[in-house]
């Protein structure tokens, strides 16, 4: 404890009745100090101001205020011409309205004046046409016995006009290309469906591989044999036919492994006619053999006996050098499980054998893989007879109807 306060309690103690006099007056005057002498002039507002902090607080919220106030009027301007855009649409909408019933009403009226103008027109011809005739009996009534009545003047509008009408199509074509022109009478035409017996002059080994279709020539041994023409009920159709054997035909060949047939397509014609005058034309058509059935049968002709001998021989030696090799080492097995390999014999027999091995099975993928690129074919001899048969008309322009079979070097 302090001195001072010690020296004050003792002298508290002497004068107990002067201590508590100053006391009381210390304690006065302290409270005459700190009591305002005007309560009624304590402003509330003011003292919160001297507090730190609530004047910065009152800036932002004014700040913020007034921002409010700002969005508020801006969306209300913003209200404001949304609103006088909806009166503007509505304005419109309601103009096209009017217009669109003006015009419908106009549409009507016109309608309503055609139809009558029409049933008038109509009833103006029934008119015309039945008046004559409403006449005659009085004018022959009046005419004396024997007479014979005028002949009926013409009255225009009384004869009856034949109408044409033309019927056309508002869709495309179902058929791809320009439309069938009809073939005239004295042009030789092969319609489609006909046929002709021809022999194989390029013998072909046909592959089933995709896009390996392989050129064929035909030569047409007899004459194209056409549709009967028709002669009527009741009598037999006659037979039809254009020679024109000794032509060439050029096609496609492909291989149809799982029937061991050749399917052909013919693509070409190629003939020379009695006037010295080549003639080249595409046709579309197909080949049949002499059972009828489509496609030629073909020998099936595998190439790949040899190669898959020389894998079996490569990998006999691979085996053979492992084998060899494995003979000059010594396998043990370790505690752990592992393995360990230890040469026994001639490190260069070892190498050499490990080398065979490795060439050997080396080679032997290389067959295999030559194996398997060669694929089986059909064989088509040279001579085989086939049927050539169209799929679509062709017309020979420039073939003679008629031909004069001389000897040259005759007169």
């Amino acid at each position: 404890m302090p001195m001072f306060l010690q020296a004050l309690l003792a002298w508290s103690r002497r004068r107990p009745v002067i201590a508590l006099l100053g006391s009381g007056l210390l304690g006065w005057l302290l409270y005459w100090q700190l009591t305002p002498t005007a309560p009624v002039a304590r402003p509330v507002l003011a003292k919160a101001q001297t507090v730190p902090g609530l004047g910065a607080e009152r800036a932002v919220m004014e700040k913020t205020l007034l921002d409010v106030q700002k969005e508020n009027a801006s969306l209300k301007g913003t209200l404001q011409e949304q609103d006088r855009t909806l009166r503007q649409i509505q304005q419109a909408l309601v103009a096209s309205e009017k217009e669109r019933q003006a015009a419908a009403t106009a549409q009507e009226q016109r309608l309503e004046e055609v139809l009558k103008r029409a049933q008038h027109a109509q009833q103006v011809q029934q008119a015309s046409t039945s008046r004559p005739a409403l006449k005659q009996p009085s004018a022959a009534g009046s005419l004396p016995k024997g007479v014979m009545p005028p002949a009926s003047e013409h009255v225009p509008g009384t004869e009856h006009r034949a109408k044409i009408h033309i019927l056309r199509s508002k869709e495309a074509a179902s058929f791809a290309g320009p439309p069938p022109s009809v073939t005239r009478a004295e042009t030789p035409f092969l319609p489609a469906g006909s046929f002709a017996e021809g022999r194989v002059i390029t013998g072909v080994m046909a592959t089933s591989r995709a896009g390996g279709a392989l050129p064929v020539l035909f030569s047409v041994s007899k004459e194209f044999h056409a549709p009967f023409q028709l002669q009527g009920s009741g009598v037999n159709p006659l037979a039809t036919a254009l020679p024109i054997q000794g032509c060439f035909v050029l096609g496609k060949a492909q291989a149809d492994l799982g029937s061991s047939r050749v399917i052909m397509q013919l693509e070409l014609l190629s003939c020379v006619f009695p006037d010295d005058a080549t003639f080249e034309r595409p046709l579309k058509g197909y080949a049949t053999g002499i059972d009828g059935t489509l496609g030629l049968v073909g020998r099936v002709e595998t190439h790949d006996s040899a190669i898959l001998a020389k894998t079996f021989l490569t990998s006999l030696l691979a085996g053979a050098g492992e084998a060899f090799a494995s003979a000059r080492r010594t396998v043990q097995i370790t505690p752990f499980g592992g393995q360990q390999a230890a040469v026994t014999g001639n490190v260069g027999e070892l190498a050499g054998f490990s080398a065979l091995s490795n060439a050997a099975a080396q080679l032997s993928q290389f067959y295999v893989q030559q194996a398997s690129q060669l694929l089986p074919t059909l064989w088509v001899e040279s001579g085989t007879p086939a049927r050539l048969v169209l799929q679509e008309g062709l017309a020979l322009d420039g073939l003679p109807s008629t031909t004069t079979l001389y000897s040259r070097g005759l007169p």
